[in-house]
């Protein structure tokens, strides 16, 4: 067997043929680590690759989270809050979702209302993330030419030399100052396209708590993967 005698618990290995190394790679959305390996690769190489990693291998796998069933009675976070889902069946063809903590209501007609949540979450990502970007831009004298929200799994953000931000929608699920300073640090980009003194400098001025956010992203972020 290919992995035999190593950690093989959310590892998944597959030959890539324009691989030109080994390589690991956590990916949190999937709940796994991605072990890639360039073709005609021996056995005793991949075994050596997996025996140095070992400790590596079995640190990442205690990060990774089992997804979360969006069922009656489990638990979300939407900005930052834990809330328990309360499913409520009614006739209506429309579903509807009222966040009151400690409770996320979900009035429905379905028997499973996942799809209807995660673009409800999109929905409210959206309308958060927007107009904050652009009143941030504003701030520093700077323009955005568009905002695209997207399912990413390696960035919370990004922003380009045509000055387009991408933000993950999952940071409608961490809290208020997690997602303002995501905001602030692609915004901050739209000025200086590096992470120079001078970008900091930008970047912690629009955010209140820049180093809580980002010990909170380091050690929470990979919670945010859980659901959907």
């Amino acid at each position: 067997m290919l992995l035999q005698n190593h950690p093989q618990e959310n590892l998944d290995w597959s030959y890539n043929p324009r691989a030109k190394r080994m390589s690991l790679r956590v990916d949190p959305k999937a709940g796994v680590i991605r072990f890639t390996i360039p073709p005609r690769t021996s056995q005793f190489s991949i075994n050596r690759f997996l025996k140095q990693n070992r400790d590596w291998i079995t640190e990442r796998q205690k990060t990774l989270l089992p997804k979360t069933e969006i069922i009656d009675g489990s638990v979300i976070s939407y900005r930052g809050i834990h809330h328990e889902i309360a499913i409520r069946p009614h006739a209506k063809r429309i579903t509807e979702i009222i966040p009151l903590p400690p409770l996320l209501y979900i009035h429905t007609s379905r028997e499973d209302p996942t799809n209807n949540l995660k673009r409800w979450m999109i929905d409210q990502a959206r309308r958060i993330i927007e107009p904050l970007s652009y009143e941030k831009a504003r701030s520093i004298g700077k323009t955005i030419s568009k905002i695209d929200l997207r399912d990413t799994s390696s960035r919370w953000g990004s922003c380009s030399s045509d000055k387009r931000l991408m933000f993950s929608w999952r940071l409608i699920m961490a809290p208020d100052y997690v997602l303002d300073y995501v905001i602030a640090h692609e915004v901050a980009h739209l000025k200086h396209m590096d992470h120079s003194r001078q970008f900091w400098d930008v970047c912690y001025s629009m955010s209140d708590r820049p180093e809580e956010a980002r010990a909170w992203l380091k050690q929470e972020g990979n919670s945010l993967m859980r659901y959907f």
